[in-house]
């Protein structure tokens, strides 16, 4: 909810200019207009619309700003990779990558590249 509405209202930015373009998916169960351009809403089990959309998109599928969902698709098997955005702030409290109890997956390191804000991208794949 909080990228539909911050970004297509700043599509001067290069993110919001590029996400604009990009085929986007809600998961949902009560939404039915995304409200977005290039959006579409998944209204099934969230794990077999994602093993969908792996099948039948060409390039990646990316998820973004949804823990339940990670967590979900993480206990499914459906990650191959992480792309973590490590921002120079310290949070006390809030919920991990991965659901309480689960085991971690092995992780090899793919690239790690600093930006001049500070914020600093790691990607593994995920075995």
């Amino acid at each position: 909810m909080d990228f539909r509405c911050y970004w297509p209202q700043h599509t001067d930015e290069p993110a919001g200019a590029s996400l604009e373009r990009l085929q986007k998916y809600v998961v949902s169960t009560t939404l039915d207009d995304p409200g977005w351009v290039h959006s579409t809403v998944l209204s099934g089990d969230p794990v077999e619309e994602a093993r969908r959309l792996v099948a039948e998109v060409d390039g990646d599928v990316v998820l973004t700003g949804s823990i339940q969902l990670c967590h979900a698709l993480f206990a499914a098997g459906l990650a191959d990779e992480l792309r973590l955005f490590v921002y120079p702030a310290i949070q006390a409290r809030g919920r991990g990558l991965l659901a309480h109890g689960t085991t971690p997956p092995a992780l090899s390191l793919l690239e790690s590249r600093s930006f001049e804000s500070g914020v600093t991208l790691l990607r593994y794949a995920v075995s």
